[in-house]
């Protein structure tokens, strides 16, 4: 059988070191308890790092949801789904109706909510505002030319070749007299 703990080198093979094994297992087990605190506290700090993937929503989005069947809010840019918490708030449910579909974070704020609210607003996030600006549509704008759009009209497509022919006819023949009068 194994012991767990160390044993002073003069007390080996007497039982007059008991009270040294126990402050050396007392030592050990403190050791211990302090290397399982370090670890936790740095897996709560590797967590609180780490990137969390959410949701994310636009603004449009979230204005949708402004009844008391759908209650959504914003607060310093996370959405939170809040109906199911709209008869339990404390501050009643007129409250958050009324920051409802909006950004509430300067009511929030205002408010003076705690610690403990702010950790149970955690239970009803569904995702984060979207920081990215929409793109708007692109439109598109036509120079009017009105050289261009009389060749793109179904008139002159129609026209146009009957009437270049015709004025080259007429240059030929001018010329054709012109160069006779010579």
């Amino acid at each position: 059988m194994k012991m767990d703990c160390f044993v002073n080198q003069g007390a080996e093979n007497n039982f007059t070191g008991g009270s040294s094994v126990q402050v050396q297992s007392s030592k050990k087990q403190n050791q211990r308890g302090k290397l399982a605190r370090e670890l936790s506290r740095r897996e709560r700090e590797t967590e609180s790092a780490m990137p969390t993937i959410t949701k994310l929503y636009t603004m449009k989005e979230v204005a949708e949801h402004n009844s008391d069947d759908d209650c959504w809010i914003v607060v310093d840019g996370k959405v939170y789904d809040v109906t199911s918490y709209l008869d339990d708030h404390p501050g009643g449910a007129d409250v958050l109706i009324s920051a409802t579909g909006k950004d509430a974070t300067e009511e929030f704020e205002d408010a003076g909510h705690s610690k403990d609210a702010r950790n149970q607003m955690k239970d009803y996030c569904i995702g984060e505002l979207d920081p990215t600006p929409p793109i708007p549509e692109m439109e598109v704008f036509r120079k009017d030319d009105p050289l261009s759009s009389f060749f793109t009209s179904k008139t002159a497509k129609v026209w146009a070749i009957p009437a270049a022919v015709t004025v080259l006819g007429v240059s030929i023949v001018a010329a054709i007299i012109y160069a006779r009068k010579k």
